[in-house]
């Protein structure tokens, strides 16, 4: 009997909930790798984020850009405020944001309630960043933990987070 040999790509369908889910902060949040590393060999990183208030305020992430890829977000519940360039974008749920390499932003979930987001990050690879951030040892010194990780995943920080 032969061995077959299949060119064609296979199709992913992964249910509500599935994929592997990695704590983050605040407490109680997470993100959810939906494509990428085991799931599929692809060329783009999708994961959903969820940031739950309720447990801890969430916080700003630092001003930042990133050299190699275009970061997309689709906000599937709750709201968020964008830092894009200079200018704040507060959006709601079914707002899409397209940040394209090298434009510096940061981005703050709500602190009133759970907001649910679609990340996706092109070219793919981020995941990885998703990853090791939510496996920091307990006794890494968190500045040459967070510096290194962002130099390996093309993220460059640039500045404190901003303002409101």
């Amino acid at each position: 009997m032969a061995t077959e040999k299949h060119s064609a790509q296979q199709a992913l369908v992964l249910a509500s909930g599935v994929g592997e889910v990695i704590p983050a902060r605040p407490e109680g949040s997470s993100v959810t790798i939906k494509v990428g590393g085991p799931f599929l060999q692809c060329p783009v990183t999708v994961a959903e984020g969820l940031f739950d208030p309720s447990r801890e305020a969430p916080q700003w992430t630092s001003a930042h850009r990133h050299h190699q890829f275009t970061e997309m977000t689709y906000v599937l519940e709750g709201d968020m405020t964008f830092l894009l360039g200079e200018d704040l974008h507060r959006v709601e749920a079914g707002a899409f944001i397209c940040v394209p390499p090298e434009m510096v932003h940061a981005y703050l979930p709500s602190r009133e309630r759970t907001t649910r987001v679609l990340f996706i990050a092109l070219p793919g690879g981020f995941e990885g960043m998703f990853e090791e951030a939510g496996h920091m040892p307990p006794d890494a010194d968190p500045r040459a933990f967070w510096s290194a990780l962002n130099q390996k995943y093309d993220t460059e920080v640039v500045g404190p987070p901003p303002q409101l």
